[in-house]
């Protein structure tokens, strides 16, 4: 009986030990399972990400050249997105959301954003967002590049018609103007740098550009387009909604005013 007794003993002490090396090894597969997750998540050590590649259900492009790359910006009440970076641009935003702000090193910011307020920003290193709010967020972002655009020798659009373009912010890289026509109204014939444009409320309108046949202009809430720079041009609104649109107008260096 003894001898039996310490048999069961040991085929009982080896069951157990058999659960035991089990639990480790799926608790070690869990652990590394969450630990590529969360690298996933965090991607610390690296300089730059792109977070129309990495975050694509929040972020969408709308306009990418030599001169710029303009990207809408999305996220609903609770979204994430993952950690990314940014190069020297602007962001308008259209709707306001409180977020956080997670940094690599662990460290936490709130921030409110206010809708139609205008930020510059410098390179931003690696963070991401979450919306915390109960409101879903939506930015327009400007990314500059290297290259820039030529400028213009047409007269400055704020100076001629002040009552339909107004300068919202501007540094040396980068001019933002909101523009707002009422039906049946006129501008004064003005140029404009290489620029995007943003509209915010549907509308028609016609544009006449020096040396070209009027065109008319189908305008649909949340298009952009990158315009090349023109010396002489003129917008009529011939709808019955007022023209409202966010242009952003890239500064040239001296040597390359258009002449």
């Amino acid at each position: 009986m003894h001898i039996r007794g310490l048999v069961m003993n040991i085929l009982t002490l080896g069951i157990l030990l058999s659960g035991v090396f089990f639990a480790l090894l799926t608790g070690c597969e869990t652990e590394r399972k969450e630990s590529e997750i969360d690298k996933k998540k965090t991607i610390t050590g690296v300089q730059s990400v792109d977070p129309v590649k990495i975050s694509p259900d929040i972020y969408r492009i709308l306009v990418d050249n030599d001169y710029v790359r303009v990207i809408e910006n999305r996220a609903n009440p609770g979204q994430k997105d993952f950690m990314h970076s940014h190069p020297a641009g602007v962001w308008y935003t259209l709707k306001g959301a409180k977020l956080k702000l997670y940094t690599p090193d662990g460290m936490i910011r709130s921030v409110e954003l206010k809708p139609g307020a205008v930020n510059f920003q410098d390179p931003i290193p690696m963070h991401a967002m979450e919306n915390i709010g109960d409101k879903a967020m939506e930015l327009i972002i400007v990314e500059l590049k290297d290259k820039k655009p030529a400028g213009t020798t047409g007269p400055d659009a704020v100076m001629v018609s002040p009552d339909i373009y107004r300068v919202m912010a501007e540094n040396e890289k980068i001019r933002v103007l909101e523009l707002t026509l009422e039906p049946g109204a006129k501008d004064e014939p003005h140029g404009h740098p290489g620029s995007v444009f943003y509209v915010i409320r549907d509308s028609t309108g016609k544009i006449f550009t020096e040396g070209e046949e009027p065109k008319l202009l189908r305008l649909k809430a949340g298009n952009a387009w990158f315009q090349e720079p023109v010396n002489q041009s003129r917008l009529e609104n011939t709808g019955e909604t007022s023209i409202h649109m966010i242009l952003f107008e890239i500064k040239p260096g001296q040597e390359q005013i258009k002449k």
